[in-house]
């Protein structure tokens, strides 16, 4: 009896979970059963028809989205003077959850306490699904009131309580509300594993980083008997994909998650989700489209697919719901990117968007959005469209949107969000609401005194809100703003900037390898943040030296956070290089490339003073003459523009302190090289009278810190060398790349002049590496194959004879040498960055760093084969020679000889090959 008492309490939560509770993200607890039972089936008792009738009146009204007229049905039923205890608990959480539907708080509150009340006194097993109900409504209403640890606390208590049941859907339902509340607070890795858990892949990883890894994960989906569960699983891994940077795979579950929602309530929501990680990619194309000209129409096709999806599940849903504001906050977001970013991908998609803009607009003014109950989702899409609606009102990147009134179509927006996060309690919101608030006073013109002082006064809120519960997230971002409206005032700005880097360094360290969307966050954002910080440090004339050495700090946490964005991890066990015990004969220049200046400042090896100069230059100008150089530098000639080039630029970075690299016998420059002067090889430089490399050894630093090394002379050469000279023919990862033809003899070179190890060819597979690496400890890995270095990790690779080997796998590879030394040279003499990628170099210093390498040796462009042959062959040489001659130096003197070597004087031969990271 007590097991069939059971089975009727759990099956009455069909009807329940059917009705969709919360928003489309809660699971169904209970479908076994397509029948609705109603509470005689319960309690196993008779209750009269009438009353029967009436509670399946309710429900139908529930379902159709009738909250109010359900609880008018439900309410009177109460007053029944012959109802159990369990009968009056079950209907008070009927209530609840449609008093939640309504956002009436304090209703839904009340109702949800009573039906706890009740079942104190029923039996444990009598009323345990009818308390997971309670428990789960309660955890909504948390969640939408944007308490998500709340939430999440409440929905481990459900599923404790599913587990006690053993009721397998239950527990899978519970488990995807954990995770929701999970991803609200940020915690997207806990949420993929509690998602994964969900779906009985417990032991898996959420380290999805291909679409292989996705199989399992599919197959697992696919398991789910339940429909409901099935297609929420889909779409909360898919949001959570997204959220943490695999997009591609986003995609490919949400695009499945699309053809088996069969249900037009809950297709919207599956929609809304494709259309976000479309928006994503569109996003991340944008970027890589800016660095390398590639992927237009790719990314065109992801704009336009996200916009179509955007407008099927508006054209699914009511413009009276909040679905209907989730779903135009992101739709004006894209169409503001898309107006104010690309020039050619505008031009592609202008009258599309023009037309697709002003009929959100006129959406965005009818959304009845004082009619619709608060919740943290309605309250985050009110600012996301306060916000666009602000970069269209007042021109940002493109010219003014008509139409658009701040006072009657912006302030509202913002001040409804205000009120609503206050009386939810969300002081997260709130913050966010105000910050938006001060940045459209911001945007409305500082010349306005009365508009900076209300861009200060609401901002000042925001950053107090946000301090108040450690939301750093959002402190640097308004610490950010007042130091723009205070930027007349320079002591006043600096206080504020530095504080928004030091609040943007906690972002970082806690997101930058698992966490949501800060990829684009540094893209986007954070670069301006650190060069205004630096013009703000250096627009003395005379700059004193705290404040040159705080822009050397401020410009090395930039690139550092470069590497650990293109890296996604955290770099560590690295050593400034301005300690003491570094070389007494290198000097470090760090050029910072400035929107109206090239400004350098040198450390020079004997001195605790820092040399400055700056040449008045805008950026445009200082990048035009870059890449003009880098086109010359790699010709297999020397022309006069070369020449005329190659000299401006040694004019602004070496000629101001020639004679102070003299006095201090200065042999050796490192740079730390800002914007597009790490494509340029320095060594290439040229006087009038020598080039660069004739005076000085040449090292880059991808930023201040350097891995600790030791001189080769000290750990020896041995040598572990692979070479690719043959290329497969009709083998898809050796197309577009030609033979090697003097690999053999470098490889043969090097195991003439040290101890090495060799593999070629078919010999030189992903397996042997991996094994040769394991078995032997070698301080110097040699790597003769084609590759690429690109700002784009999934670019960046490597050619061996049965695939191309990614960053990550090499670096797998390379880092498994437990209880053995580490690598102390990397040589990759066949690579090259890719062409017309301004941040490749990214890709070049990402593979020394993953591959845990002291140092690495490798090349900006494709050389010559029989040059670089010549080069190894004299840098193995002069390494061997003499054990005392530190890395940047043997690199000069192989590249001098090979300067001198008739036939190869042109830097095209000599130049591409760059030393990154310990130079001694």
């Amino acid at each position: 009896m007590k097991v069939l008492m059971r089975y009727g309490l759990l099956t009455c939560l069909g009807w329940l979970m059917a009705m969709g509770i919360g928003f489309a993200q809660i699971p169904p607890v209970l479908l076994e059963s397509s029948r609705v039972r109603t509470i005689h089936e319960i309690v196993g008792q008779r209750v009269e028809s009438t009353v029967d009738q009436r509670i399946e009146a309710g429900k139908r009204f529930y379902q159709q989205g009738e909250w109010e007229r359900a609880i008018a049905t439900w309410q009177p039923i109460l007053s029944q003077s012959d109802l159990t205890p369990t009968q009056q608990a079950t209907l008070w959480t009927y209530l609840g959850m449609a008093h939640q539907k309504q956002g009436d708080r304090a209703a839904a509150d009340h109702a949800l306490d009573t039906s706890l009340q009740l079942l104190v006194s029923v039996p444990e097993a009598e009323g345990a699904s009818i308390r997971a109900q309670v428990l789960n409504t309660q955890g909504q209403l948390a969640l939408d009131q944007g308490r998500a640890e709340a939430a999440f606390t409440y929905w481990q208590q459900t599923t404790q309580i599913y587990r006690a049941l053993d009721y397998p859907a239950g527990i899978t339902g519970s488990l995807l509300n954990q995770a929701s509340a999970l991803e609200m607070s940020g915690h997207h890795r806990r949420a993929c594993q509690t998602i994964l858990t969900a779906i009985g892949l417990e032991g898996q990883t959420c380290e999805l980083t291909s679409t292989d890894a996705m199989v399992p994960v599919l197959e697992a989906v696919e398991t789910q008997t339940d429909p409901s569960l099935q297609l929420l699983a889909m779409t909360s891994l898919g949001n959570v994909l997204r959220q943490s940077g695999y997009l591609t795979q986003s995609q490919q579950i949400l695009e499945q998650a699309v053809a088996k929602a069969s249900s037009p309530s809950a297709l919207p929501t599956v929609l809304l989700s494709l259309g976000q990680v479309e928006q994503a990619r569109y996003r991340q194309s944008l970027y890589l489209y800016e660095q390398t000209g590639d992927a237009l129409d790719q990314m065109v096709s992801l704009a336009k697919q996200a916009l179509d999806h955007y407008q099927a599940a508006a054209d699914l849903t009511s413009p009276e719901t909040p679905m209907a504001v989730q779903i135009a906050a992101p739709t004006l977001e894209l169409l503001t990117q898309l107006r104010a970013g690309s020039v050619d991908v505008l031009a592609q998609v202008k009258p599309q968007v023009t037309a697709r803009l002003q009929a959100q607009l006129q959406l965005v003014k009818r959304l009845p959005l004082e009619q619709l109950p608060p919740s943290r989702s309605l309250i985050t899409s009110q600012i996301s469209l306060a916000r666009s609606l602000t970069t269209l009102a007042t021109g940002t990147g493109q010219p003014f949107t008509p139409g658009i009134q701040p006072a009657t179509d912006i302030l509202p927006l913002l001040r409804r969000a205000y009120t609503q996060a206050t009386e939810l309690g969300d002081v997260d919101a709130q913050s966010q609401a105000l910050g938006a608030w001060g940045h459209l006073y911001e945007a409305g013109g500082n010349e306005v005194e009365e508009n900076q002082r209300q861009a200060r006064q609401f901002t000042q809120k925001a950053l107090a809100l946000a301090q108040s519960i450690g939301a750093d997230h959002l402190a640097y971002r308004w610490q950010w703003q007042l130091g723009r409206l205070y930027r007349q005032d320079q002591p006043q700005a600096l206080t504020y900037y530095q504080a928004a880097v030091d609040s943007l360094e906690n972002v970082r360290q806690d997101l930058v390898a698992v966490e949501t969307d800060v990829r684009f966050l540094l893209r986007d954002a954070v670069e301006p943040l650190y060069r205004e910080l630096v013009t703000l440090l250096l627009e003395n004339s005379v700059p004193p030296q705290a404040n040159l050495k705080q822009a050397v700090r401020e410009i090395d946490a930039l690139q550092l956070a470069r590497l650990e964005d293109f890296l996604s991890c955290n770099l560590t066990q690295q050593v400034a290089l301005d300690e003491t015990q570094l070389d007494p004969t290198a000097a470090i220049v760090y050029p910072i490339v400035l929107p109206e200046q090239l400004a350098v400042v040198v450390r020079l090896p004997q001195s605790d003073q820092v040399q400055f100069y700056r040449t008045p230059l805008s950026a445009e100008e200082i990048n035009r003459t870059l890449d003009s150089l880098r086109v010359q530098v790699e010709q297999p000639f020397l022309s006069d523009q070369f020449f005329e080039l190659s000299q401006q630029v040694y004019d602004w970075l070496i000629r101001p302190i020639e004679s102070l690299l003299v006095e201090q016998s200065v042999d050796t420059l490192v740079f730390v090289s800002d914007g597009a002067l790490r494509n340029v090889p320095m060594a290439a430089l040229h006087d009038g009278q020598q080039f660069l490399i004739e005076r000085y050894g040449v090292a880059l630093s991808p930023s201040l810190q350097l891995p600790v090394s030791q001189p080769l002379g000290d750990v020896g050469l041995e040598t572990l060398a692979f070479g690719l000279s043959k290329i497969r023919t009709d083998f898809l990862p050796h197309a577009g790349f030609n033979p090697l033809d003097n690999v053999e003899k470098e490889l043969a070179s090097i195991q003439s002049q040290v101890n090495a190890k060799s593999l070629i060819n078919q010999h030189f597979t992903s397996d042997n590496l991996q094994t040769l690496v394991d078995e032997d400890p070698a301080s110097v890995i040699h790597l003769a194959t084609h590759g690429q270095f690109s700002s784009n990790p999934g670019d960046t690779f490597l050619l061996s004879w049965d695939r191309r080997i990614s960053l990550d796998d090499l670096s797998q590879m390379l880092n498994r040498r437990t209880g053995q030394r580490g690598i102390e040279l990397l040589i990759l003499s066949a690579c090259k960055t890719a062409t017309g990628d301004s941040r490749a170099t990214l890709g070049l210093a990402g593979v020394a760093i993953q591959s845990g390498a002291r140092s690495t040796i490798a090349s900006l462009w494709n050389v010559n084969d029989l040059a670089t042959s010549e080069l190894m062959s004299h840098l193995y040489r002069i390494l061997a020679e003499s054990g005392k001659t530190s890395r940047a130096q043997a690199l000069r003197q192989a590249q001098l000889q090979l300067l001198q070597t008739p036939g190869y004087q042109a830097p095209v031969y000599w130049a591409a090959y760059v030393l990154v990271g310990n130079w001694r």
